[in-house]
């Protein structure tokens, strides 16, 4: 898992953790490592699959460095397809795309794969302008955190922030990263 997946699975734990958010999300993983050796397991259709309030959603996250585009050629086609079946289904899909060019200002933005693929124009790449006048951003927390409440909106659902600490969370169930003392 790179680092943009950990910020954003620790960000879902915190919503899933607290049952007054009512999140269930989990992780899907294309490759499992048993014993030192990586194993290949079928191709998964996002990274991160969770149901808000009955509602269902599927997160692909891309994390690119480069300036002044992001590169479309690594989204699989399995990953394409499955976001656009998914929403044609029902379900919310989105591409969460995280910008980390400019070290300690890194930017994330949520993307529905409609949207992204119309801005491909035919091309592999699309520029950060564009992604950003065409996507809603996700805030960054303190602490390598994201504010993943933007992503449900109309749903009254708790910050992420306003989550430290989860009142029925049990002490000690969820380790955070300590620089998370750091929000207020």
């Amino acid at each position: 898992m790179n680092t943009f997946e950990q910020e954003i699975w620790s960000s879902l734990k915190l919503l899933n953790a607290c049952k007054e958010a009512h999140v269930y999300a989990w992780r899907l993983y294309d490759t499992k490592t048993y014993w030192g050796q990586a194993k290949s397991i079928p191709a998964q259709p996002a990274d991160f699959a969770a149901v808000v309030n009955s509602r269902p959603y599927l997160f692909e996250l891309k994390s690119q460095k480069s300036e002044p585009s992001f590169s479309t050629s690594n989204i699989r086609d399995n990953q394409w397809n499955s976001l656009l079946e998914f929403s044609r289904c029902g379900g919310l899909s989105m591409f969460l795309l995280n910008r980390r060019s400019t070290p300690g200002d890194y930017k994330c933005y949520a993307m529905p794969p409609e949207i992204l693929d119309s801005l491909k124009d035919g091309k592999d790449c699309v520029r950060w302008a564009k992604i950003e006048a065409n996507s809603f951003n996700v805030p960054r927390l303190k602490g390598g955190l994201w504010e993943l409440s933007v992503l449900f909106p109309g749903l009254s659902l708790p910050s992420v922030k306003s989550l430290l600490p989860c009142p029925s969370l049990p002490p000690g169930q969820l380790t955070v990263p300590q620089t998370l003392s750091g929000l207020g």
